[in-house]
């Protein structure tokens, strides 16, 4: 119940958070997305952009994981 859902969203966190961290490049003074190499000035625009493009994708994956288990 919510104690699931509690540990799915922290866990999402965790993910975006490691995925906005691992994913991103550094380039000229902006931030690259890896999974589809779209450029951003700073982190807020890169941060909305993963939210409404890639959360979905990220979502579908850990439920996908979590299931499994």
């Amino acid at each position: 119940g919510a104690s699931l859902i509690l540990t799915f969203s922290l866990f999402v966190r965790r993910i975006i958070r490691k995925q906005a961290k691992m994913k991103t490049m550094k380039t000229s003074g902006n931030i690259k997305c890896s999974l589809c190499d779209e450029t951003f000035p700073n982190g807020t625009p890169y941060r909305k952009h993963w939210e409404d493009v890639h959360l979905d994708y990220a979502l579908k994956y850990l439920s996908n994981d979590i299931r499994k288990r």
